[in-house]
């Protein structure tokens, strides 16, 4: 009986190790994917930018003004939509949010553990702007995901 419930305890502590490392893994993909967004979003920003208009007839956003997402093909499948104050509260964690009141673009974590932040909203901000004819979207404070500074 004692030697089962050994065996017992250590088979629990390793499908215990075994789900902190698969979760931690999950959170080091989630981060991947966010700046993989992040990355899909500028890009699109600058061939707006660049991009002459050849259709009179069909008005264009101008980047520095909207929703980043519209400058997509496509919204992505875990973008919730609009949200006014920044406040995700609304918002199911591992999805994008878009701000129109600050030009704001904002992302609730699935794994907030690693996330380090000043402002501890819950989110991870960053606002459109202009610098010359440059749309660029920077972070709204210094955030730290799991050691990994995110810009």
């Amino acid at each position: 009986m004692v030697e089962w419930g050994i065996l017992a305890l250590v088979v629990l502590g390793i499908a215990w190790s075994l789900g902190y490392y698969a979760q931690h893994v999950h959170a080091l993909a989630e981060r991947a994917a966010v700046m993989s967004t992040l990355g899909a979003l500028r890009t699109s920003l600058v061939v707006q930018q660049i991009t002459p208009t050849t259709r009179p007839a069909t008005p264009r956003i101008p980047a520095s003004m909207g929703n980043p997402f519209d400058s997509l093909e496509r919204y992505p499948p875990n973008y919730a939509g609009e949200v006014q104050g920044r406040n995700v509260d609304s918002v199911s964690p591992g999805q994008w949010a878009f701000d129109p009141q600050c030009q704001c673009i904002g992302y609730k974590p699935l794994y907030p553990q690693g996330l380090q932040s000043h402002e501890q909203l819950g989110a991870l901000w960053f606002q459109q702007s202009r610098l010359g004819t440059a749309t660029l979207l920077t972070p709204l404070d210094h955030y730290v995901w799991h050691g990994s500074v995110v810009q």
